[in-house]
């Protein structure tokens, strides 16, 4: 009965009646809204557990979010799956995630972009993508490391470090001139003076 006929039955009882109306009408909007919540909350795990697995075939069929926002992901630290897929070496995840419009430079709760997570775990493949993609390798955590600072300081397979620091210098000498000197530039990103542990003479 709509509320325009309730009103016949008398004015006590149509105030009555139009308010158990609207608390209705409320009630039925705020249902509609949580699944609405929950729905997109299921979209953007699913993305999430198919990025950790390094599923790029569902991660190309995905059409819900894959990402949520600066700090907020529902990984760990708040990553986000294309850190998820980039520190796990899953190019093709990462590549796919790219192509479903996944933010290259959304950091975790620590400003660690999915660009540091692939130089400190060794993965030069991924690396190589992401600064393909457009990634900003410029970017500092919160402990002010770049993806390259990062990179020097992990102590990991010397081959795929070394080439991980090489893909990072490189991309970084030729950034367009900003009146920095060459060695400027990459002192800044990552101090080409600093000994790295992991190299034992592996050349740059």
């Amino acid at each position: 009965m709509p509320p325009t006929s309730l009103c016949r039955v008398g004015q006590s009882q149509c105030i009555i009646l139009l308010v158990i109306a609207l608390a209705t009408g409320v009630a039925q909007a705020d249902a509609s809204v949580q699944l609405a919540g929950d729905a997109a909350q299921d979209d953007y795990d699913s993305a999430l557990q198919a990025a950790i697995a390094g599923d790029a075939a569902i991660l190309r069929r995905h059409a819900g979010a894959v990402h949520r926002g600066q700090g907020s992901g529902g990984g760990q630290d708040g990553r986000e799956p294309i850190h998820e897929s980039a520190r796990r070496g899953h190019v093709d995840a990462v590549q796919a995630l790219v192509q479903r419009g996944a933010d290259l430079n959304a950091v975790d709760q620590m400003g660690r972009t999915a660009l540091m997570d692939a130089a400190w775990e060794g993965h030069p493949a991924v690396v190589k993508a992401l600064l393909e993609a457009g990634a900003d390798a410029t970017i500092e955590n919160a402990g002010g490391g770049t993806a390259l600072k990062v990179a020097m300081r992990k102590k990991g397979n010397p081959e795929a470090q070394g080439e991980v620091i090489r893909l990072l210098r490189e991309h970084l000498a030729q950034r367009p001139e900003d009146g920095q000197p060459r060695e400027e530039k990459l002192k800044w990103h990552g101090d080409p003076d600093w000994k790295w542990a992991g190299g034992q003479g592996v050349e740059l």
